[in-house]
């Protein structure tokens, strides 16, 4: 997130003041030793110094130098395809003598690197003190473990609020993972930090069958077919009560429970088409084993008549053909599989299609925005005029660094209008979105110019 610091109103206000810089990977954003005439920071992508510092998402350089007058000392460029926001020296220094708070923002964003090293330091695991209570991660961790022996104790004597007491501790973790979260820190001091706190916890989190088997995945967590067992089945009295209690609690996340809601938000709207043999697209990528679900939901679905139900996937997803999944599905349904990876270049749709409908199930949360762009203007490529996308997604909520430190499932929540502006750069327009609980977002959306025409 760009200045975190700063409410919203204000981040969009300079935003608004700056000019939009793309670079290919290798590109040359400063010389090293020569005077700094604008300050750069990172919407999108990697920057790379000659010191091999890598500079991410809201990082800023140049800040320093314009104040001082002075030159760059190493010279930075793209490590990849790279988003930046520009802001000329004059304009700069207007910005900044206009508020102090605006001012230590900027440095701050420079100064990411020592400033996290400063709270890194706080122990060996280079914990970082969270939210402004002195608390290292080493302590968050302490906490969470007496507390998850408390509520053992207290579940195995019986005791009345013991199961309350559990949820306690486990609330208590979600809110100090999101002030822990929203610190800036070394990507190296994080993971070595996440690291010791899943180790630390694992006796008690594996007593989950589900979380066992989050903990245990590797790749896309909604690609895992163990993953997509666990989630799929209703929860199993394993004789454990911490273990129920987890379980239970786990299972309610937001992030986790709205996946069933938007499988089947995807396949009702598509329905709704009301469209006569349509020529359906689901688009999973490497999430092979979801897109699978979803199309055999499609297949059961008798309002489609006879459709073409196409998935495309990773090659190396496939481990069986997609033809007879099963019996009771309409018989008049063709299916068939395409290989594609968001890692190509081509578009998704480049050379099948057109469909009347293109589905793609939480693709989003797990790519950068540059991505993002390109896919969806491949796939507007792929539709048939009139034709529709439904993308499901997720939007900012307290669970997510739960899910990703704990469960080791991070994603990239966007909200609506930053939704809106990636659908606008594909030349997409958002035409409705349906109703399902947050965060989940099912959008609706229909190229540009068949709007027009």
């Amino acid at each position: 997130m760009i200045f975190p610091e700063l409410d919203s109103a204000t981040r969009t206000s300079l935003l608004a003041r700056s000019r939009q810089e793309a670079l290919e990977s290798g590109g040359l954003v400063c010389e090293g030793g020569q005077a700094v005439g604008s300050v750069w920071m990172v919407r999108d992508g990697l920057l790379k110094d000659e010191s091999g510092e890598l500079l991410g998402e809201g990082r800023v350089v140049g800040a320093l130098d314009c104040v001082r007058g002075a030159a760059h000392a190493v010279a930075v460029r793209a490590s990849s395809e790279t988003l930046l926001a520009c802001w000329d020296r004059e304009t700069f220094l207007e910005i900044i003598g206009g508020s102090a708070q605006i001012a230590r923002a900027f440095f701050s964003a420079e100064l990411g690197s020592e400033r996290g090293s400063v709270r890194a330091g706080v122990d060996s695991l280079g914990g970082l003190a969270h939210h402004g209570h002195g608390d290292s991660i080493r302590q968050l961790v302490e906490e969470a473990k007496h507390g998850f022996r408390m509520a053992d104790a207290a579940l195995r004597g019986r005791e009345p609020s013991a199961l309350e007491g559990l949820h306690s501790v486990l609330d208590r973790l979600v809110v100090d993972l999101m002030a822990w979260d929203s610190t800036r820190m070394p990507e190296e001091s994080r993971h070595t930090a996440v690291h010791f706190m899943v180790e630390e916890l694992e006796p008690y989190l594996v007593r989950s069958p589900l979380v066992a088997a989050l903990l245990r995945h590797t790749g896309p967590i909604l690609g895992d077919p163990v993953v997509a067992e666990a989630l799929g089945r209703p929860a199993l009295d394993s004789g454990d009560e911490l273990g129920n209690g987890l379980e239970a609690w786990v299972r309610a996340r937001p992030g986790l429970e709205v996946l069933n809601h938007t499988n089947a938000a995807l396949v009702e709207r598509c329905v709704a088409e009301e469209r006569e043999a349509p020529e359906i697209m689901v688009l999973a990528s490497g999430m092979l084993h979801l897109g699978r679900r979803i199309a055999m939901r499609l297949a059961e679905c008798t309002g489609l008549g006879d459709a073409s139900i196409t998935i495309v996937a990773e090659e190396e997803q496939r481990s069986a053909p997609l033809v007879g999944l099963g019996r009771g599905y309409n018989s008049g349904q063709e299916w068939s599989a395409r290989d594609w990876s968001v890692a190509q270049s081509e578009s998704p749709g480049a050379d099948i299609g057109p469909f009347d409908v293109v589905l793609v199930p939480h693709l989003l949360e797990f790519l950068p925005a540059r991505h993002i762009v390109r896919m969806l203007a491949g796939i507007r490529q792929a539709l048939k005029p009139g034709g529709r996308v439904l993308v499901s997604t997720l939007s900012p909520g307290d669970d997510s660094a739960f899910l990703d430190a704990v469960l080791g499932w991070p994603t990239i929540r966007r909200s609506r209008p930053e939704l809106m502006e990636l659908f606008l750069a594909a030349q997409l327009a958002i035409v409705g979105e349906v109703e399902c609980p947050e965060p989940a977002i099912v959008i609706e959306a229909m190229d540009l110019d068949s709007m027009s025409s």
